[in-house]
């Protein structure tokens, strides 16, 4: 399971997206992306790293994510259990509120692409209807809650 993770510093920042490199350019072969999908806690690392407060790095990583989702037919249900583990990790209602969050609040087109590309690529490969139309529930019920509270705060002076 993926540890909790606080919030890096920039230097961290900086070591992670060498990491995030290094395993680009491992992913770029056939068995370094047969190993990921293998490996649940590579996959577990790798989605940890969407804490980074880097969207440069989290593009990176959600560009991997969808390479693996169309690439590989097992990588949907790895990647799915590893974004269980990051939401236990992180103290979130629902698995991919960070990601909802982010495409609600970043200022990057090319971040939001990503954010969408992978968003996408993790719906089309749910497998069957029933599990497509759950996930894009899950994304609905994520976005409709943070909706819901920033009502609360509109027009409230912070």
């Amino acid at each position: 399971t993926c540890a909790p993770i606080k919030r890096s510093s920039s230097t961290s920042n900086g070591v992670l997206a060498s990491c995030v490199a290094c395993v680009t350019v491992v992913m770029s072969t056939r068995h370094g992306s047969d190993f990921l999908t293998c490996h649940p806690a590579s996959l577990n690392a790798l989605v940890s790293g969407l804490i980074s407060e880097d969207e440069i790095v989290k593009r990176d990583i959600l560009t991997m994510l969808s390479t693996l989702l169309l690439h590989s037919p097992t990588a949907h249900s790895f990647i799915s259990d590893s974004f269980i583990s990051f939401k236990k990790a992180q103290h979130v209602t629902y698995r991919f509120s960070s990601l909802t969050t982010d495409l609600r609040t970043t200022d990057s087109l090319e971040y939001q692409k990503s954010l969408l590309n992978f968003i996408n690529c993790l719906i089309d490969r749910a497998g069957d209807i029933r599990g497509r139309v759950n996930l894009r529930n899950e994304f609905t019920a994520s976005t409709r809650r943070m909706n819901e509270a920033m009502r609360q705060f509109d027009g409230q002076a912070f």
